[in-house]
């Protein structure tokens, strides 16, 4: 690789002019246009723009054509691949030297046209160039769009063969690693995607497709297993088997599978044999490496080492339903198999487990003693069971589980045991033996520790939520007292605090569950993992809906503790704060249905406050209708209370405006109750027709959307008196003959959703209704399809329950049913669109790609040598002065004169004049000596020109006026222009013409337009020779 002093070399080599330049051979050489694409490629900034300087230089020197492995040029289209090279160099600058990440963006659409079959650029030179920008020295941002935009390319269009390197090379190390999975799922309760790896697949299977033979598939089937191996473990699972899925569906789509060769089975089942997989990824890399086999004879797959083992996990995986672990998860085996009374095989269990020292739980032992100890608990009542002997046997597994570090199929199976409803009845159980009752206490201890720690470790593990959250509320329903003794209080408050949700691993086995299930439908994630985490969320909402009447009391601190913190907040609250959670108010709305005493005047009137203040606090839309509907309610069940929100709208005047439409909502949500009196409706009326006079937009507007609710209530009643109030109906045909009432669903915002709490308290609306989905749309924790799911796992169980409190409610929107799952030998291809919806190319900002001006042949600091000199020596603004060093060094002024360089260090010159001063020669020039100054540039030849307005000036630009070669041109100052006795020393005065009425230009757009004018006539013949 070559120095930085030899790539300048080289740049003032090809500035040559005459015999010492490049000869036409050395184009010829190869070596010359490889080298330059090491340069751009693994070369720093100065290097690289010295090599696209180069690579110009070369193009316009040429006078032959060249057709070598890294540059062919027909000079027949010399202009055509000069332009296409001239973007190709601004593409380069802005995407790898310059990285503006919208600059960046808006280049997609040109690299697609580079990279079509009509573009004229060779294709080494695209692979540069993309190689270069998704190197790792580049930020991320940058290689996402690019590496984005290719895959997306790739897929649409075809690749061409000579991409491989890049491929290779560049793309798979930067596309498999594993944030690229992670930061591109998107999960939902009907399905779970990662992005990437559908793009990455697409890609894959697309170079596969796109290979001229199968010689040439197999051996990039073979590059890229090859690389996977390479990593020796340490590639991200899930791009490994977004690679491997991608070559299946080439060579599938192609027909290709039947030429693998014993040599292509051979990496594939290296390959399959990697560790570091999940339960989901490892049997589907499984799958996987089976379906290359298919359509080769099993003489020849049997030859090849390691394939046996291949073999025997796919017949296990598809031979069951279940893991090998799971399986055992409801097997009685080994040394705890005993057929011998109920109570015996509990003792003989314990006696056995101090003859082995506990050493019978070790490895698989813990799993078998899970399974025994729960069929001693389905065999028996709790009458029949020791709970000394109980506890030992559960106090034994926890210490084991805890040792194995929480293995995940004991997680799963725990919950059924330590909370079943036997073991849970000897903990609440009132128990006179002394002895027993010591052991009960200590159950219980266990058992409440096992809670705890459970529900904590869910929090990182989802697949601990569903299990027990289903047990939690199954036997607290079943067994009320539990709920105190369980600490179910605490429980509940921390899940509304810090709701469990899944991890990325997580949602990506989730992701790839649905590969898995077009091998083997049953393979289901919840066959691995239970059902997904919103089950779990539906669980405990679906305990608090159906809350036993006799545990109140807990409910209510429950509430309490929910709602103080809430009620603690300081204004002014921020409208997003972490601690607050959609899930606390969806709890408070169901635990206010029914905790409240609704005979206890005090008691209500002390929520309502509390709930008042909460409303009158908080910002956020969302939020604030929760808090709505909880008010709603709470005067739905108190009508002694309703009054006081019209009191409360009545001295509105120290209330927000969004504070006083929430108390309208209330309001008219209160008048539709149908006990609420004729007297509240007049009264209401009576306030909205003052309230839609309102000087505040947001109460205006409110009033406005209120008043046809209130009336078409009116008019339901049959209230007469109100109907036929000519102020009433005045008001409410003028606001239904408004565009703006006139809405449709889609245009739903905060302030037009309705507030029905007669009809729409059901948990759909809760849920699932439309304050969900205003902008920016929540995302749904629970659906009333995970309570159906849940009603129906057990309906024996569910007719001793009692029945929830708020009814399930009706969709609006139907629930799309999953996709229907294939089998190994249905080929899973990735459909390719044959209709390519790239970006068009549009015009690029070359501004910022500055390196063709910075490398001039006379070195990195040239003399500016224009024969125009820029006197501002008048002007004493610093900003003015920033402006004009940026102007004349733009426009190739040789020299810049102001009246102190103590100016460069001010802040105001540094603002606009960025960088400009550092490129151009800038003197001190005191006003006084300034008529000197130009008597003396007289007399070596220069004419002096001044940008005023006299009687003399000439127009800039008309009538044949331009400004002479050698010019030292003249500002004015700010206010008093140019004075007499410099206008005195000038040759001539030039002015701009004007159409305006404004008197006259910046002193900065004059300058410039001077500048440009002069350069303009002149330009490169306004050189000093």
């Amino acid at each position: 690789m070559f120095s930085g002093p030899a790539f300048r070399l080289w740049y003032r080599w090809v500035y040559q002019a005459g015999r010492y330049g490049p000869s036409q051979a050395d184009f010829q050489d190869d070596n010359y246009w490889m080298l330059l694409q090491t340069g751009l490629l693994a070369g720093f900034s100065e290097q690289r723009k010295l090599c696209l300087a180069i690579l110009t230089r070369s193009l316009y020197l040429l006078e032959i054509n060249i057709s070598t492995n890294h540059m062919s040029i027909m000079l027949k289209d010399r202009k055509i691949y000069e332009s296409q090279y001239e973007k190709y160099c601004f593409l380069f600058g802005t995407i790898v030297l310059d990285r503006y990440p919208n600059q960046v963006s808006a280049c997609c659409g040109d690299l697609s046209s580079m990279m079509s079959a009509e573009s004229l650029i060779h294709q080494s030179w695209m692979t540069t160039l993309l190689s270069a920008a998704i190197s790792p020295k580049v930020q991320d941002g940058i290689r996402k769009i690019i590496g984005c935009w290719y895959m997306e390319f790739v897929t649409q269009s075809k690749a061409s063969p000579d991409a491989r390197e890049f491929l290779m090379e560049g793309f798979l190390p930067w596309a498999t690693q594993g944030f690229l999975f992670t930061s591109s799922i998107l999960t939902s309760h009907h399905s779970t995607v990662c992005t990437h790896s559908s793009q990455l697949i697409g890609l894959v299977q697309a170079h596969v497709q796109n290979c001229s033979d199968n010689s040439t598939r197999l051996s990039l089937l073979r590059d890229i297993l090859r690389f996977v191996l390479e990593k020796k473990g340490s590639i991200f699972p899930y791009a490994l088997l977004s690679l491997v899925e991608g070559l299946l569906g080439g060579f599938k789509s192609t027909g290709s599978l039947g030429s693998i060769l014993p040599f292509d089975i051979e990496l594939i089942v290296q390959v399959s044999s990697q560790t570091g997989f999940a339960e989901i990824a490892r049997d589907l890399c499984t799958a996987h490496c089976m379906a290359f086999t298919i359509k080769t004879s099993h003489e020849m797959c049997s030859s090849v080492q390691g394939f046996r083992i291949l073999e025997e996990r796919w017949n296990e995986i598809a031979g069951n339903s279940q893991s090998k672990q799971a399986v055992s998860m409801d097997q009685d085996t080994g040394p705890l198999r005993n057929d011998t009374a109920r109570q015996r095989s509990l003792q003989a269990f314990s006696d056995q487990l101090r003859e082995s020292n506990h050493r019978l739980l070790q490895g698989e032992g813990l799993i078998q003693a899970c399974n025994y100890v729960l069929g001693v608990l389905e065999a028996n009542d709790s009458t029949g069971i020791s709970p000394q002997l109980l506890h030992h046997a559960l106090d034994a597994i926890w210490d084991e589980f805890d040792t194995q570090e929480f293995p995940r199929t004991i997680v799963m199976k725990l919950p059924s045991l330590f909370l079943h409803t036997n073991c849970i009845r000897l903990c609440i159980g009132k128990e006179e033996n002394t002895t027993n009752s010591q052991s009960v206490k200590d159950l219980l201890s266990l058992v409440a520790k096992f809670v705890r720690t459970m529900h904590r470790l869910s929090e990182g593990r989802p697949y601990a939520l569903t299990p027990l959250t289903r047990s939690i509320r199954n036997v607290c329903l079943l067994l009320p007292d539990a709920i105190d003794s369980l600490g179910l209080e605490d429980f509940l408050v921390r899940f509304a605090n810090n709701l469990p949700q899944p991890k990325p691993e997580f949602l990506l086995e989730a992701a790839f569950a649905g590969n898995l299930q077009d091998y083997l439908p049953q393979r289901t994630y919840a066959s691995y993992y239970d059902q997904r985490e919103w089950f779990g969320y539906a669980c405990v909402i679906d305990l608090l809906n159906r809350f036993p009447e006799g545990q109140l009391k807990t409910a209510k601190r429950v509430l309490d503790r929910l709602l103080q913190a809430w009620v603690a907040q300081k204004v002014p609250v921020n409208i997003i704060t972490k601690w607050k959670t959609i899930l606390q108010l969806h709890m408070m709305v169901i635990l206010s249905e029914f905790c409240i005493l609704r005979n206890d005047s005090t008691e209500m009137s002390r929520y309502l406050k509390s709930f008042m203040d909460v409303l009158g606090m908080e910002p956020w839309p969302r939020y604030r209708y929760l808090l709505e509907w909880i008010l709603a309610r709470l005067y739905l069940h108190s009508p002694e209370h309703r009054d006081n929100i019209l009191d409360l709208l009545e001295a509105q005047e120290d209330s927000t405006p969004k504070h006083t439409a929430s108390l309208i909502k209330i309001a008219v949500t209160v008048a539709s109750f149908v006990d609420t009196p004729h007297t509240f409706t007049l009264r209401l009326m009576t306030l909205l027709v003052t309230l839609c006079a309102s000087s505040k937009v947001a109460i205006r507007h409110e009033s406005h959307w209120a008043f046809p609710s209130v009336w078409d209530t009116a008019e339901s009643r049959g209230w007469t008196d109100l109907l036929s109030n000519p102020a009433f109906a005045a008001l409410n045909a003028h606001i239904r003959s408004l565009d703006k009432f006139q809405i449709t669903s889609a245009e739903y915002s905060s302030r037009t959703l309705k507030l029905d709490q007669g009809n729409d308290h059901t948990l759909w609306n809760l849920f699932q209704g439309d304050y969900m989905r205003v902008d920016p749309p929540e995302r749904e924790l629970v659906t009333i399809a995970d309570f159906e799911e849940l009603w129906a796992e057990d309906p024996n169980l569910e007719a001793k329950l009692p029945p929830p409190r708020i009814p399930l409610g009706s969709p609006t929107t139907p629930i799309s049913d999953p996709a229907p799952a294939t089998n190994l030998e249905t080929p899973n291809t990735t459909i390719i669109n044959s209709t390519p919806t790239l970006p068009p190319s549009i015009p690029l900002q070359t501004k910022s790609s500055t390196w063709q001006t910075t490398l001039l042949p006379s070195g990195p600091s040239p003399g500016r040598a224009t024969s125009l000199i820029l006197i501002a020596s008048l002007i004493t603004n610093p900003h003015n002065l920033g402006g004009l060093s940026r102007a004349a060094e733009i426009f190739g002024a040789s020299a810049l004169y102001m009246p102190s360089l103590a100016t460069l260090a001010h802040r105001d010159f540094l603002s606009v004049s960025v960088t400009s001063h550092k490129h151009i020669p800038i003197y001190a020039l005191c006003p006084a000596e300034l008529p000197e100054f130009l008597v003396d540039r007289k007399r070596e030849g220069w004419s002096v020109v001044c940008v005023e307005q006299t009687d003399q000036s000439l127009v800039l630009g008309e009538g044949g006026t331009r400004l002479p070669r050698r010019c030292v041109l003249v500002l004015g100052s700010e206010k008093g222009g140019v004075p007499g006795e410099v206008l005195a020393e000038s040759d001539g005065c030039v002015e701009i013409r004007q159409w305006g009425v404004t008197r006259s230009l910046n002193v900065q757009t004059a300058a410039a337009i001077a500048l440009f004018e002069w350069q303009r006539v002149w330009g490169e013949g306004g050189r000093e020779g």
